[in-house]
């Protein structure tokens, strides 16, 4: 029993998970590439650490931040209320921060209200920026990097969808159009201030969605289904409005945005979480909640945006593992992972074929996270965050290093467990039993 307890030890010192993944990484890492990784229990026990108190850009993993501060604050059964009251042919919008709303939603409140759409709209707005703090100003017409409005429609984008070979754009989107015909494949360019798209070349007739872009001005948009004059102010009437749009739960919106990693919804969280209209507020008491909640040191989060644009972003891996451990202590945990992309889904929809993973990615150039978790095949899970920066490679070799370093925590752990279940083995006639036959069918794991 000893000599075989010491073939055991060995074997498992030799497949440990610290030399495993420092033997995974040490090509990267010694190439000059910064991977921080944290891997843990729910309980807090460490299982591996590698540069996890280093401060890195995130990218989209930032929307773990925003999210869980939401839920926190919010609770996943939370519902935001956009209100309408009407005045004759003018209309009063209070809009906190709804950014699901749909075209359709806005022409049924119309209609509920019987206004003519000439009148005059006023809104009040929880908030309103132009972009995100610090975000690359040639990213600003794409869909993924719009203006960030407390009232909006569509997300504040719109596509350009191909009609029998006639390209448009909805309606109610006030955006103009120009299509220049040629031989050549067809390419399209926005302009932002004057709301105008331009395509030039053939359009592919198998092609539905030509284009997607960020929509100008989007609360001015929305408020064009009411009237044709916006006016900002900060009051509202003083009764029961008129007609009120619901979102969906909150639990509901988080997928909508974690999933395939809507930067406008991630941005709601952080002033929905927070309760502030302005970055430097906000941002300031995500450190303050996270910090406490999560038991952070100081310094391990500094926020910039919420959904991770900004490249000032920056937070430590050992920071993020501590937040999901957090979240995954709620009683909105199931909530939670629900709205995180699993293998094969959203932003995973070709990763972890035929492992139980849900994580939030996070890509910028020479940026790419993730962090999430991982079950064990006794359904254990294990939270990690795996973080890189500076890597000249392709963003794909990063993601299969990271799937590797995933995979290897699962396969390791899993071999870990099976090790110390056979290492408590032992021949039942060391234990004074003279006739295991006798002891049923389980008499080999006796412990």
């Amino acid at each position: 029993m000893f000599l075989s307890s010491l073939i055991l030890a060995g074997v498992l010192n030799q497949s440990s998970l610290k030399g495993n993944l420092d033997a995974l990484i040490k090509q990267e890492s010694d190439s000059g590439t910064l991977i921080g990784i944290y891997a843990c229990r729910p309980n807090g026990e460490e299982l591996y650490n590698h540069f996890s108190n280093l401060r890195m850009v995130p990218a989209s993993n930032q929307k773990i931040l925003s999210s869980v501060l939401a839920f926190d604050q919010l609770g996943a059964d939370f519902k935001f209320e956009t209100k309408f009251w009407r005045d004759g042919d003018n209309v009063t919008i209070d809009a906190p921060g709804d950014l699901t709303i749909t075209p359709r939603q806005l022409e049924t409140a119309k209609d509920a209200l019987g206004v003519s759409g000439k009148g005059m709209v006023y809104v009040r707005q929880k908030f309103r920026f132009d972009s995100g703090p610090s975000w690359e100003k040639d990213d600003l017409v794409f869909r993924y990097a719009p203006q960030i409005t407390s009232l909006c429609v569509n997300r504040a984008q719109f596509d350009v969808t191909n009609d029998k070979g006639i390209p448009t754009v909805p309606q109610w989107s006030n955006i103009h159009l120009t299509h220049i015909n040629s031989i050549n494949p067809a390419e399209s360019t926005f302009h932002l201030a004057n709301r105008m798209v331009t395509i030039r070349g053939q359009i592919d007739p198998k092609t539905k969605t030509i284009a997607s872009f960020s929509l100008p001005d989007p609360d001015r948009t929305a408020a064009r289904f009411f009237g044709r004059t916006f006016i900002a102010t900060k009051t509202v009437p003083n009764r029961s409005p008129d007609y009120t749009i619901y979102s969906p739960r909150f639990g509901q919106i988080a997928k909508m945005c974690l999933e395939p990693s809507d930067n406008l919804l991630a941005e709601s969280f952080l002033f929905a979480g927070s309760g502030a209209s302005t970055y430097a507020e906000a941002t300031k008491i995500l450190v303050e909640r996270h910090t406490k909640a999560a038991g952070l040191p100081a310094g391990a989060i500094r926020p910039e945006d919420g959904s991770g644009m900004s490249r000032h972003n920056l937070v430590t891996p050992f920071a993020l593992a501590q937040v999901l451990r957090h979240a995954y202590s709620q009683p909105y945990r199931e909530d939670f992972l629900d709205a995180l992309p699993a293998s094969g889904e959203g932003t995973l929809g070709s990763r972890f074929d035929g492992l139980d993973v849900k994580a939030k990615t996070g890509s910028l150039d020479s940026v790419s996270c993730l962090s999430g978790f991982v079950w064990l095949s006794n359904g254990e899970p294990v939270v990690f965050s795996i973080m890189m920066n500076h890597f000249t490679s392709a963003t794909s070799q990063a993601r299969k290093l990271q799937d590797s370093i995933v995979r290897t925590i699962r396969d390791t752990l899993n071999e870990e467990r099976l090790n110390n279940e056979s290492a408590n083995w032992c021949d039942p006639l060391e234990k004074g039993f003279s006739n295991p036959s006798n002891l049923g069918s389980d008499w080999h794991r006796i412990y």
